[in-house]
C-alpha cells in the first residue's frame, strides 16, 4: 500500500513517498505539479476543528490506521502526527493520498491546525497555503466534533470565518463526532441517560443551525471513534457502518471549488478596512453613549439628593409629580383619535383647592386673632 504526503509552509514544499508494510521509506522530491490539482484522487476531505478533538487520530482511521498500535514502528507508518490531551501535533496544514479504510478507493484527506482562541486570520492564511493554489477542488469539509463537547464562542467565530473567506461551505459540511465508543459498556452508559445515536444527532443539527445563521439545512451526521479496538468486532463493525454512511454522504455533494490564497488575501484585506470603520464608528457611539451615562448620573445623584432632603426636612411630603385630569378626546388624524393630560408636581394643587386652603388659612389666623383678644381682655379684667 502506498500514501502520498505533501506539507507546504512558506512556499517549500516537500513530497515524500512511503511503503506501508515493509521498512524502506523513500524521500523524493517532486514538482509542485506532479501530484497535484486534478490528480489527487477523489474523494478529498478537509478535516477541520478545534484542539484536541482528534483530526489526525480520525484521518489515520479513515486511512485504515490503528491509532492504539503499541509499536512505534506502526505508529510512525501513520501519515499525520497525533498530539496528546489539548497539545496538538499538526501545526502546518497537511495532505496525504491512500486507500479508504486501508482496503477501499484512493482518497486525499487534508489535516489542518486544530481551531484556536484567537487568530482566525493567521488559521485562513494557514489553510490557504493549501487549498485554492494546491488543491483547487475539494468534496467535503469534516468537522471533527467530539463527543460531549460545548459549542464555543471561539469555535462559532472560526467557522463563520472560514465561510466569510471560502464561500457557503455547509452544502458540503459533514460532522463527525470522535470518540463515540461503541463498546456495550459505553452503549449502555448513553442509554441510561437517554442519549442515542438519533437524539444526539439531532440535538447537534439544532445546536449548528442555532450557532450559524447561514445554515438553513440539517448537515449529515456520522459517529466514528479514532480509538476504536480492532479486537473487538462489535466496535469494528460500527466503525464501518458509519465509515461507509460517510462515504455515501460526500459522494454526493457537489465538487467545492477553493479560493486562491490571493484572492482570500485580497478578502482579508477588505475586511480590515471594513472592520477599522466600524471600530471607528463603534467607538464614536460608545462615547455618546459614556456622555449619556454620565448625565444621566447626574441626574440620579441630583434625585437622591431632593429625595434625602425631602424625608430629613419633611416627613409627610412625597416628592414627585402626580397627573391631571384627562382632556376632551381630539380629532381624528390618520385613523386615530387621542387625549392628553397634564403632568404636575406634587405639591401643585388646582384653583378650587388652592381657595380653599386660603379659607382654612384664613379660619386659623381668625381663631388665633379671637384667642388673642380673649386673652387680653382677661389680662385687663384681672388687672382691675
Amino acid at each position: 500500500k502506498q500514501w502520498y504526503q505533501r506539507r507546504v509552509h512558506g512556499g517549500v514544499s516537500d513530497l515524500s513517498a512511503m511503503i506501508i508494510g515493509g521498512a524502506l521509506c523513500l524521500g523524493v522530491f517532486l514538482s509542485l505539479g506532479s501530484v497535484l490539482g486534478d490528480e489527487l484522487p477523489r474523494p478529498r476531505f478537509v478535516v477541520l476543528g478545534q484542539q484536541g478533538v482528534g483530526k489526525s487520530s480520525i484521518s489515520n482511521a479513515l486511512f485504515g490506521f490503528d491509532n492504539t498500535a503499541s509499536s512505534k514502528i506502526q505508529r510512525k507508518q501513520s501519515p499525520f502526527k497525533i498530539g496528546h490531551g489539548l497539545k496538538s501535533k499538526t501545526q502546518l496544514t497537511t495532505f496525504s493520498t491512500g486507500q479508504w479504510l486501508g482496503r477501499g478507493a484512493n482518497i486525499t484527506i487534508v489535516d489542518t491546525p486544530g481551531f484556536k482562541d484567537t487568530k482566525d486570520a493567521a488559521f485562513v492564511e494557514e489553510l490557504t497555503s493549501v487549498l485554492g493554489d494546491e488543491i483547487p477542488e475539494i468534496d467535503s469539509f469534516l468537522i471533527v466534533y467530539k463527543y460531549k463537547d460545548r459549542f464555543t464562542a471561539p469555535f462559532k467565530r472560526t467557522l463563520n470565518m472560514i465561510a466569510k473567506m471560502f464561500g457557503d461551505i455547509w452544502p458540503n459540511v459533514a460532522i463527525v463526532v470522535n470518540f463515540w465508543d461503541a463498546g456495550q459498556v459505553h452503549k449502555d452508559e448513553r442509554a441510561a441517560n437517554g442519549v442515542t445515536e438519533e437524539t444526539y444527532k439531532k440535538e447537534l443539527q439544532k445546536v449548528f443551525k442555532k450557532q450559524i445563521r447561514s445554515l438553513n439545512h440539517d448537515v449529515p451526521v456520522v459517529f466514528l471513534d479514532s480509538h476504536y479496538s480492532k479486537d473487538d468486532q462489535a466496535e469494528v463493525n460500527f466503525f464501518q457502518s458509519q465509515a461507509t454512511h460517510l462515504y455515501r454522504a460526500v459522494t454526493k455533494m457537489p465538487p467545492f471549488e477553493c479560493v486562491k490564497r490571493a484572492d482570500i488575501g485580497e478578502k482579508m484585506k477588505n475586511n480590515k478596512g471594513k472592520a477599522a470603520k466600524q471600530r471607528k464608528k463603534a467607538l464614536r457611539k460608545q462615547r455618546k453613549l459614556k456622555e449619556q451615562v454620565k448625565a444621566l448620573t447626574m441626574i440620579t445623584k441630583n434625585t437622591q439628593a431632593m429625595v434625602s432632603y425631602y424625608q430629613s426636612h419633611c416627613p409627610g411630603v412625597t416628592p414627585g409629580c402626580k397627573w391631571g385630569e384627562w382632556g376632551e378626546w381630539g380629532s381624528c388624524v390618520e385613523g386615530k383619535r387621542s387625549r392628553r393630560r397634564p403632568k404636575r408636581l406634587a405639591k401643585e394643587i388646582t384653583v378650587k383647592e388652592r381657595k380653599l386652603k386660603q379659607k382654612r388659612v384664613a379660619l386659623r389666623l381668625n381663631l388665633t386673632t379671637g384667642w388673642m383678644v380673649l386673652i387680653m381682655l382677661h389680662m385687663f379684667l384681672v388687672v382691675d
